[in-house]
């Protein structure tokens, strides 16, 4: 899944998609389920959608993903305590490095080492 053509959405033809992709647990006796909504979700209402960043080709940097599903990040809270880290952490550099990339392959977060 991504902003290229031959992901799976681009070939759908659709504008909105969602999906849930639930983690894996260590107990092998209940099953995980997802959702994956193509067009509008029939649980939108109760749903905070984020608009994806894109690049230009003029802002394309080497470390630059530009077909990722990029976001806008802020910050980030646990529970109800916002961690102290700066909004500049959250900003690609001048290479590129440090995209906030949505990926549905990758079940945990990473921090570089300047944000934590």
């Amino acid at each position: 899944m991504n902003l290229g053509r031959f992901s799976f959405a681009s070939q759908a033809k659709v504008q909105k998609f969602s999906y849930c992709v639930p983690i894996r647990q260590g107990n092998h006796t209940v099953k995980p389920t997802g959702t994956f909504y193509l067009g509008q979700n029939p649980n939108f209402r109760t749903f905070r959608y984020v608009n994806l960043l894109t690049f230009p080709q003029s802002q394309r940097m080497p470390n630059l993903d530009p077909l990722a599903y990029t976001v806008g990040m802020l910050g980030i809270k646990i529970g109800e305590k916002k961690l102290n880290i700066s909004t500049r952490v959250f900003r690609p550099n001048t290479g590129g490095s440090g995209q906030t990339i949505v990926d549905s392959g990758t079940e945990y977060t990473f921090f570089g080492g300047r944000s934590v």
